[in-house]
């Protein structure tokens, strides 16, 4: 795509239909028919149906009508994305249907970015949404560790070991930093496909989850959405939004995380690099978040189990994630969370690391790709 075509691309979108606040409504009857919207491309379209076959699950008098739709990163196919400067690539056409009650919920990845070598496929909701839409609903997070594809004749090297000279393709920013420090990496790969320990990398924030994205002033689509909820995920994913909006990190910058409930526990690592990999800011911080046995309940069969059903929710949002009623000290608990580990990267000097890096990405003044062609990232192993 010529720069004329981008330019007009990236006009087109910014004259779409502003995005306006919408006033707080209580809507108390929800219709018939449930309009989903999505991208259509084939993964999304995917997690949509995962989405409204769990739906139907909860409510088998309601009918459903996927509404599918391209979005401007859709369309720009041949100019990397983190040159493009422009915010919501993935999300913006969806919101002005969802804002314009086109549609009633919108199915979103929080992070879709699973960093296997030769494939992306990148989609984000930004921490910050637009003023009266907000999260209803965070499904399980699936796992979201990385992967590393090799071919058959390497089975027996580790990344480490590669041959000088080996052409690896690198699917984002995160995966390039991974790739620059992995020296502390030596396990041997014993398969075509494996995932990587996940002690030895972190993740994209929200990787692996998907979010439903609601009007804030429709209650009853809200209630609706509600048994969708998993609380270790919302709790988790809750954390590491909070930590990426205070560092005013973005998914151009090599920013990633772990997060997971362990118990009454929530803890959260996480790691900051410079483009060529020479710094690096890494640190975790762990929280309680109940007291006891407040966070443990009786199941159905009697036993003793975390409880993981969300009820009613409240108007507290927390980085566009709304908080369930049963969660409120909870949610807010993983947010100081995130932004306390933030303050702490903040002391090491992360936030200059990536105000560098966003810099670079903004001014094109450091080519990572030097033998990129049109399709996929490369870097280049050396001994």
């Amino acid at each position: 795509m010529s720069n004329k075509n981008l330019e007009n691309h990236t006009k087109i979108h910014e004259d779409l239909t502003p995005l306006k606040k919408i006033e707080t409504i209580n809507t108390k009857v929800v219709s018939e028919t449930l309009k989903i919207g999505t991208r259509d491309s084939e993964l999304a379209m995917k997690q949509t149906y995962l989405v409204m076959e769990k739906l139907k699950e909860h409510y088998h008098h309601l009918s459903f009508k996927i509404e599918s739709m391209k979005t401007l990163g859709d369309q720009i196919l041949d100019v990397a994305l983190s040159k493009i400067g422009s915010k919501s690539l993935f999300t913006k056409e969806l919101e002005v249907a969802l804002v314009e009650k086109h549609v009633d919920i919108v199915v979103h990845s929080l992070k879709n970015r699973q960093n296997l070598i030769l494939i992306i496929n990148k989609q984000d909701l930004p921490t910050t949404l637009p003023d009266g839409l907000v999260i209803g609903a965070v499904l399980t997070r699936e796992n979201p560790c990385d992967a590393v594809i090799l071919h058959s004749k390497y089975k027996d090297k580790s990344l480490k070991t590669l041959p000088e000279g080996c052409l690896i393709e690198y699917a984002s920013t995160i995966a390039h930093q991974k790739l620059l420090v992995i020296h502390s990496y030596s396990r041997p790969i014993y398969h075509k496909c494996e995932f990587l320990d996940y002690e030895d990398c972190m993740y994209a924030v929200g990787q692996g989850a998907l979010a439903i994205e609601c009007r804030e002033g429709d209650s009853s689509t809200l209630d609706l959405l509600s048994p969708l909820n998993d609380q270790d995920t919302l709790l988790s994913v809750t954390a590491e939004r909070a930590f990426m909006k205070s560092l005013e990190g973005g998914c151009s910058v090599p920013l990633a995380v772990q997060c997971e409930v362990k118990d009454t526990e929530l803890l959260l690592s996480g790691g900051v690099w410079s483009l060529d990999g020479s710094e690096e800011v890494k640190d975790s911080l762990s929280v309680t978040l109940r007291d006891g046995d407040d966070n443990v309940k009786e199941s159905e069969n009697g036993s003793s189990s975390p409880s993981r059903k969300i009820l009613k929710v409240s108007p507290t949002i927390y980085c566009g994630l709304v908080s369930p009623k049963d969660l409120k000290k909870e949610m807010r608990i993983a947010y100081d969370l995130g932004v306390k580990l933030a303050n702490i990267f903040i002391d090491k000097g992360a936030k200059s690391i990536l105000e560098s890096a966003k810099a670079a990405n903004n001014n094109q003044t450091i080519n990572l790709n030097p033998r990129k062609e049109q399709n996929g990232n490369q870097v280049k192993t050396s001994s």
